[in-house]
């Protein structure tokens, strides 16, 4: 009883932030974005030269024990099983900080917007949050079209590293996705990082935020963005 109450009053607390975020969205290019339950397609960041050149659909990035690898491998299994024996061999792997994964994106819903990119296969960058890596993975924010940027809910450290990335991808003309992962507080764990606070430091720099314990609502929501990226440059995603 005592964790069913703690989640409801963040599931309160979310709602609450939601309704701010929505008037802040107003204020911003993002008109088009206000309702989170929707496709998005749009250019978060400053535009610089060679965006066209990115073949990275969705990097991951986040400090370590997040649960980056985590979400993805249990997206993976959930919509495209073929792919998730690649994904466990590289978590073996301690001295592997990225990971290079093609994965199918399927909409659940019977939205038409979604089923309209539900044959879009997804570029994933799956990146390590190793310190030592750290340099080396920024580097790929120039390649990237949308950057996860991951923290969990129940660390302030994650959340104190996630707002440094969050900036340095911006700055580097990226579309991002602020995700707060409630993994740990649906498996007991104390809230710690203000839902509030959080949407506003996204809505800062134009991205969107996103909580949940499983990515494919994140994903549903840039899919058909991936998706028309992939047409209008059809020779270079994908290989």
């Amino acid at each position: 009883m005592a964790l069913r109450k703690k989640v409801e009053d963040l599931e309160a607390d979310i709602k609450a932030s939601n309704e701010k975020y929505q008037k802040l969205l107003q204020n911003t290019t993002m008109q088009s974005m206000a309702k989170m339950n929707q496709e998005v397609s749009f250019n978060s960041g400053p535009k610089v030269a060679g965006m066209q050149a990115r073949s990275v659909d969705i990097q991951l990035v986040g400090a370590q024990s997040v649960g980056k690898t985590s979400l993805l491998e249990a997206y993976t299994k959930e919509f495209d099983p073929p792919q998730l024996a690649k994904i466990q061999t590289d978590k073996q792997n301690t001295g592997n900080f990225l990971g290079r994964y093609q994965i199918q994106f399927q909409s659940d819903s019977s939205d038409s917007a979604s089923a309209s990119s539900s044959n879009v296969k997804i570029n994933f960058l799956d990146c390590s949050g190793n310190p030592r890596a750290q340099q080396h993975i920024k580097e790929y924010f120039t390649r990237a079209l949308w950057v996860f940027v991951i923290y969990d809910i129940c660390s302030l450290e994650s959340y104190a590293s996630a707002k440094e990335l969050l900036k340095q991808a911006h700055a580097a003309g990226c579309r991002v996705l602020f995700f707060g992962n409630k993994y740990s507080l649906e498996q007991g764990g104390q809230a710690a990082v203000d839902i509030m606070m959080a949407k506003d430091t996204a809505a800062s720099v134009g991205a969107l935020a996103v909580e949940g314990s499983e990515l494919k609502e994140a994903i549903r929501m840039v899919a058909k963005d991936i998706q028309s990226e992939h047409q209008a440059l059809p020779a270079t995603k994908g290989s």
